[in-house]
């Protein structure tokens, strides 16, 4: 079940809604337990039954931590995390890669279930703050099985810290006003999926899914465009969805983008795109790798091996290992020529159009579904056969709707640095926001139903995460 669909949004959440706010203050949590692990089953399965074994042994782990904080109980608990992450989501892609070596007989393909890496991100967190004393282990299993499975995160992120929710859960209160709030956040995602990413999605498709031999330089750069797009307000879509439903609940949720293509460095970057990761490989990884206290070639190290784990995180293919590895060398080179500083000056303007570029560099090896298909999207880009023009499926996309959904979107990569992001802006409390909540739910609203109702299934596609 995903946020877009009209089962989500005419039987599903109101259901939540209801159980939620009508239902006995004492009950809350655990109705918000039973919805959420329903909402997994629905598209997981049976698959959920891991889900709730990783969150009991999290905590039992946590509580052993809290009992005595040993190295090799937390080494357990991390083997236990990683060993899971590894075993669903790369056991296919070692054993192809062995396969092309020696066969291997028998070998049945392991299904992935959906959101591994979120909630076992948020499983090694847990753990590791726990052992470190940044917070107090959960006593009742139910609490973490509500902060794990809680459904608006679950599936997509952002990875919220146990620690941040763990805050919130006993003191959190249900008001109308949060629900309002939250409401006009989950239309503004809505809107930025379904009138932007899926529409983009399409021209997209229609390039890096086509004859890339015969892709023009135009039709490669503009499907590479539009990509950009989709890419972005699909999954900033998600994340305005996310922390909008999290409101409604008395909850509140990190924010995850902040104009990320206004950076103005590849390190810029990083600090603006899914900050909730960022800031995750941060403080879990780089950190305790030593991250920039050890010398150059030792931060060097530190960023080459958190951007290669940072690549395999979204997928077990090489085209991801590249990725990662492709940022990783970007930040390096920004960090020994000067180039990763953030400030306004002179040449924002062409430091923001060359990380741009860079960036899009980035998203077409992310695309590409391997090295031969990315070569050729390349050598396209370069113009490879001095062919102009686009190619008549890309022509017969450019409806009203297509061109609208990429004129609106190109916004997001000319909209100032400093500005607030809409989010925030909703949910300020002023007048200006109270109008801007208005309009979203009067206006916009309206328009995304008649999309949702008008359109197929779409998954996010960091579902696939």
């Amino acid at each position: 079940m995903v946020f877009s669909s009209p089962a989500f949004l005419f039987l599903f959440l109101p259901l939540v809604l209801l159980s939620a706010v009508w239902g006995a203050e004492r009950w809350r949590n655990l109705v918000l337990i039973v919805w959420s692990l329903w909402f997994y089953y629905y598209g997981g399965g049976w698959m959920v039954v891991l889900l709730v074994v990783s969150c009991l042994v999290n905590w039992a782990f946590g509580l052993g931590m809290e009992l005595r904080r040993s190295r090799w109980l937390l080494g357990l608990a991390l083997g236990f995390n990683v060993g899971v992450l590894g075993y669903y989501k790369y056991a296919n892609f070692v054993v192809g890669q062995i396969s092309g070596w020696y066969p291997v007989a028998g070998w049945e393909a392991v299904a992935l279930p959906i959101g591994i890496s979120f909630f076992t991100f948020q499983g090694i967190s847990y753990v590791m703050d726990v052992w470190r004393g940044e917070m107090k282990a959960f006593r009742n299993p139910l609490e973490i099985v509500l902060c794990v499975t809680f459904f608006p995160h679950l599936i997509a992120g952002p990875i919220v810290r146990l620690s941040h929710l763990s805050e919130q859960l006993r003191r959190r209160e249900q008001r109308w006003d949060d629900v309002a709030v939250g409401a006009a956040r989950f239309v503004w995602g809505l809107g930025k999926k379904v009138l932007i990413a899926d529409v983009c999605s399409r021209v997209a498709d229609s390039g890096f899914d086509g004859n890339l031999e015969r892709l023009p330089a135009s039709g490669a750069w503009l499907s590479l465009l539009a990509y950009t797009l989709q890419i972005y307000f699909d999954f900033s879509g998600y994340s305005d969805m996310a922390i909008g439903l999290a409101r409604m609940f008395g909850f509140r949720f990190p924010e995850n983008f902040n104009h990320p293509y206004a950076a103005v460095s590849v390190t810029d970057f990083w600090r603006r795109w899914h900050m909730s990761l960022s800031q995750w490989f941060r403080d879990y990884l780089y950190i305790p790798l030593g991250g920039n206290r050890g010398g150059t070639w030792q931060t060097y190290r530190n960023l080459a091996v958190v951007f290669l784990v940072t690549g395999l995180w979204h997928g077990a293919a090489w085209t991801f290992v590249c990725w990662g590895a492709y940022h990783g060398v970007m930040l390096m080179v920004e960090r020994a020529t000067g180039l990763a500083r953030v400030g306004e000056d002179r040449w924002a303007v062409v430091r923001r159009v060359l990380t741009l570029v860079v960036v899009m560099g980035s998203w077409a090896i992310f695309r590409v579904p391997d090295g031969e298909r990315g070569l050729e999207f390349f050598r396209a880009l370069m113009g490879e056969g001095n062919r102009w023009g686009f190619p008549g499926a890309m022509v017969r996309l450019m409806d009203v709707q297509t061109m609208a959904a990429l004129g609106v979107g190109a916004m997001a990569l000319v909209v100032p640095r400093g500005w607030m992001t809409m989010g925030k802006l909703l949910e300020r409390e002023d007048g200006v926001a109270a109008r801007a909540r208005g309009v979203v739910l009067l206006v916009l609203f309206p328009v995304v139903l008649v999309q949702v109702l008008a359109s197929g299934y779409s998954p996010f596609l960091y579902f696939q995460f």
